[in-house]
């Protein structure tokens, strides 16, 4: 597997950098009460507390049944 690449967004502080990713993947593995940040549509930023556990190199979670995360989460064509 090869190491993601980590970059800073457009709502980080002036002058932050990103945390190396064996420093994040640590805490993936560690911490099981994460904060899930995506960008609507509009822009606009939204932020979520979502229950996950690290598993097989990724993060895995099951939304609610009333959840918008799918939708939130769910690739565009202006998505990276």
């Amino acid at each position: 597997m090869t190491t993601p690449r980590t970059s800073i967004g457009p709502f980080s502080s002036p002058g932050a950098t990103p945390r190396p990713w064996a420093e994040t993947e640590w805490a993936l593995r560690h911490v099981q009460n994460f904060h899930l940040c995506t960008v609507r549509r509009d822009g606009r930023p939204h932020v979520t507390p979502l229950v996950a556990v690290w598993a097989f190199a990724a993060a895995c979670s099951r939304p609610g049944r009333t959840s918008r995360r799918p939708s939130t989460c769910a690739p565009t064509r202006t998505a990276r």
